[in-house]
């Protein structure tokens, strides 16, 4: 009698996919594809249905993918880029002012419903672990007795929701303040910090996505002697303050738990030395975000974005940036094969 071959399925993160000898183990499939470049994975994708899933809407294969990929540079004539996250751009049109959800390597894209107010301060894109979806949440300010929040989950949501925030956030504006927005996977951090007179934190708002709750808090301002003079950033999972030293070493201070205010000890990176930074450039230096020992930064003279391993102290990488490109550094960003429900092929 003869016997038939017995088919697997093995489970990587959502997706399942089959899998029989004499084939690899799945396992090791996966590991192989995270290490493609983008181009490779475009192909890749259209191999069958099982991989078209992995390569496009598994989690754990989207997360790993982007620390071994390199980041994009986003240019677009026609649209403005907003914000974004997980290789999906936010852009703003320069005709409509409509506002879209772009991938630039798959070419899909989703037009968005008009936010209820106008005169963003900012507007940022979170993941949500839990139920896995994106929200964008958008701070706006039409004046004193008009400022707020307003939500819009991507995919689900046919109009934005207006967030209630109680006290106000007490005439937030450029003008007055430096406000910094950082994200930490699924929370929003948004310090104030004033422009005139002593450079002290006014207060740190933060938002759970999850929730979609609101905590204030008062950081201690004794940290730094110049608040103007501190970069907030990512730090893997966590919120980093940092400051560079007349030596050119860089002084950051973890935030680990910022409702109960719960730090990590301080940490120092040698940058002048590693990077041989000279004294005269240190106002050109922006740090952006280090995740899984990997530091990036930009430097304004030259423009360029610096790829930094921790560990070794030396560059990896190095971005050039045009001239062309304006000063925000947001355009910057991780590229994936992920698309949303609702995008569709961009018509040309």
């Amino acid at each position: 009698m003869k016997k038939t071959s017995k088919t697997r399925r093995r489970k990587t993160g959502s997706t399942s996919i089959s899998s029989s000898q004499p084939f690899l183990p799945l396992e090791i499939i996966t590991q192989i594809l995270i290490r493609l470049p983008i181009e490779s994975l475009l192909r890749m994708k259209a191999v069958c249905k099982s991989w078209h899933d992995l390569l496009s809407k598994d989690r754990y294969f989207l997360e790993n993918h982007i620390l071994h990929c390199s980041i994009h540079l986003y240019q677009d004539d026609e649209f403005e880029l907003v914000c974004g996250q997980d290789g999906l751009v936010l852009t703003k049109s320069k005709v409509t002012s409509k506002y879209w959800i772009h991938n630039p390597i798959t070419k899909h894209s989703m037009i968005l419903p008009d936010p209820r107010h106008k005169d963003h301060i900012y507007m940022k894109m979170l993941y949500v672990p839990s139920t896995n979806e994106y929200k964008l949440v958008s701070a706006y300010a039409n004046g004193v007795d008009n400022e707020g929040f307003e939500l819009l989950t991507l995919g689900s949501d046919t109009s934005w929701r207006t967030l209630s925030f109680s006290p106000s956030f007490t005439n937030m504006s450029r003008k007055k303040e430096e406000i910094s927005v950082v994200r930490t996977v699924s929370t929003l951090h948004v310090v104030r910090v004033n422009k005139k007179g002593a450079k002290m934190c006014k207060e740190m708002i933060s938002f759970d996505s999850e929730s979609e709750t609101f905590t204030r808090t008062v950081l201690p301002q004794s940290m730094f002697s110049n608040w103007s003079r501190v970069w907030i950033l990512q730090w893997n999972a966590d919120l980093g303050f940092g400051h560079l030293d007349e030596q050119g070493s860089f002084h950051v201070f973890v935030l680990n738990d910022y409702k109960n205010l719960e730090w990590d000890k301080e940490i120092v990176f040698p940058f002048g030395v590693g990077l041989k930074i000279k004294p005269k450039l240190f106002g050109s230096f922006f740090p952006l975000r280090s995740i899984h020992g990997i530091f990036h930064f930009f430097v304004t003279r030259p423009r360029k974005i610096i790829v930094y391993k921790i560990a070794s102290m030396e560059e990896v990488k190095i971005f050039s940036i045009p001239n062309t490109t304006k000063d925000d550094v947001n355009f910057l960003g991780s590229i994936s094969l992920h698309n949303l429900p609702g995008m569709k092929p961009q018509v040309n």
